[in-house]
């Protein structure tokens, strides 16, 4: 896991709450789903924290126009959080990819 992450929890329009990763510049490195709570949304970023380590955890994807990005899920398989729109040089620089 990086050096000093920021983690932000912000309200959608649609009222849930949402988690994502900021790197140090700002960029947005990881997007967690909804909840309804923002007890909820901490228990996410829990479950991001725990499951980042494993490699297994990542589901590597090809997106539209030549760009890729992965799914973070659970022991279970639930999606935990997402990241993406990459083009393929910068996934391979960051060591991930389809």
């Amino acid at each position: 896991m990086m050096k000093n992450p920021k983690w932000q929890i912000y309200r959608g329009r649609n009222r849930q709450y949402y988690f994502r990763l900021l790197a140090r510049n700002g960029r947005k490195i990881l997007s967690g789903e909804g909840y309804r709570s923002k007890a909820g949304c901490w228990g996410g970023i829990r479950a991001a924290k725990k499951n980042a380590v494993v490699d297994k955890r990542y589901l590597r994807k090809a997106a539209s126009g030549g760009r890729s990005y992965f799914v973070l899920v659970s022991l279970n398989g639930k999606t935990v959080a997402s990241a993406g729109g990459m083009r393929p040089r910068d996934c391979v620089k960051r060591g991930y990819g389809p």
